[in-house]
């Protein structure tokens, strides 16, 4: 799965691992915990997440990283209610209610935005 975060975000995780952030109160209901780290499955969506949220949510960030995330076993995901189901039934992105270790979390590049 892929996950998309600006470098700051980043440098924390190398030491913490990738820890859930508190939810919009939107969505509360949608999850049996307030706070989650979405996932995507896709590269392609994460990379949209990329180009056409992060660059509004964070304007005074110019860094970003790409990251690649192998979700352990015993680790609680839900699919995501928002992003919805692609043909086959499968969820497009997933909620992580659990602290991912570090070791689990890859760089796949770092972007940056002028």
């Amino acid at each position: 799965m892929y996950h998309v975060t600006t470098w700051k975000n980043w440098l924390n995780i190398q030491e913490h691992g990738l820890v859930p952030q508190l939810l919009p109160a939107e969505l509360w209901d949608a999850f049996p915990s307030k706070q989650a780290t979405y996932l995507g499955v896709d590269i392609a969506l994460v990379e949209g997440f990329l180009e056409g949220y992060l660059y509004d949510m964070f304007p005074d960030e110019n860094e970003f990283a790409l990251l690649e995330v192998n979700v352990p076993s015993g680790i609680r995901t839900i699919p995501d209610p928002e992003m919805g189901l692609d043909d086959e039934g499968k969820p497009y992105a997933y909620a992580v209610l659990d602290i991912i270790p570090a070791e689990c979390v890859i760089l796949l590049r770092k972007e940056t935005v002028s």
